[in-house]
């Protein structure tokens, strides 16, 4: 699997192992339940090698997640931009679709600014899509 970086974050793939590297309960959860698989990235921060996030992504659904205190930083939307590179780009993903809560509203804000099209709201949830001809065109 490929990485990806911008000045502040390496997206790269998310191992097993990465959970003992963090004190934060969902990376080490995702660690465990998804490291290794083919479309979960870690998000580290370049400067200080420490594991802030991931981006996974199980058949079509992705699901994001930045720590409480990296939050409101824009770590968010590069991480998704990137992601949707090397998902898009070098894996062939064709389409992913994203669910999360409508109140939810900067996860929301971050993936429509990374690209994600609003689907619907519907029973308190946000539904979004993103394909890859419309990711050719951003």
């Amino acid at each position: 699997m490929t990485t990806a970086a911008t000045e502040r974050i390496l997206v790269g793939p998310l191992h097993p192992g990465d959970g003992e590297k963090t004190e934060d309960d969902a990376i080490r959860e995702a660690a465990a339940s998804l490291g290794g698989a083919p479309h979960c990235f870690a998000v580290t921060l370049r400067e200080t090698a420490v594991i802030i996030g991931y981006v996974a992504v199980q058949g079509e659904a992705l699901s994001f997640y930045i720590t409480p205190e990296e939050r409101d930083k824009g770590f968010a939307f590069e991480a998704l931009c990137l992601s949707f590179d090397l998902l898009f780009g070098c894996e062939g993903v064709k389409r992913l679709t994203a669910v999360l809560a409508a109140d939810n509203i900067y996860a929301i804000k971050a993936l429509c600014h990374a690209g994600m099209v609003k689907e619907k709201t519907e029973n308190g949830y946000f539904y979004g899509v993103l394909t890859a001809p419309d990711w050719e065109r951003l």
